[in-house]
């Protein structure tokens, strides 16, 4: 599978963010908006290593955080970590480790 690379102007944008705060936030709460994602599609029926990736949660727990944005009051939207998000629904947890960006 190949590496996407990120378009200029989302490179730009995620330039200008910093982390606020990294929590668990329920998964409920995320967004996934793809004019705010470094993935623009993503099907993980065609990801070989996908499997490997719920194996490894399912092990030793999430060691990355995904990237959310807040949009309103506990609303959030993903900007990166599409892969991780997805591996922790399929694997029925509720919550996820995000950490929280503000521009």
């Amino acid at each position: 599978m190949s590496k996407k690379k990120i378009c200029p102007a989302q490179a730009e944008r995620f330039e200008k963010m910093e982390i606020y705060d990294t929590e668990e936030i329920p998964l409920e709460q995320i967004k996934i908006d793809n004019r705010f994602t470094t993935r623009t599609s993503y099907d993980y029926k065609q990801d070989e290593d996908f499997e490997g990736l719920k194996i490894s949660i399912k092990k030793v727990g999430l060691l990355q955080p995904i990237g959310v944005y807040p949009l309103a009051y506990k609303e959030y939207v993903l900007i990166f970590g599409l892969r991780r998000y997805l591996a922790v629904q399929q694997l029925g947890k509720k919550k996820i480790l995000a950490s929280i960006f503000i521009a």
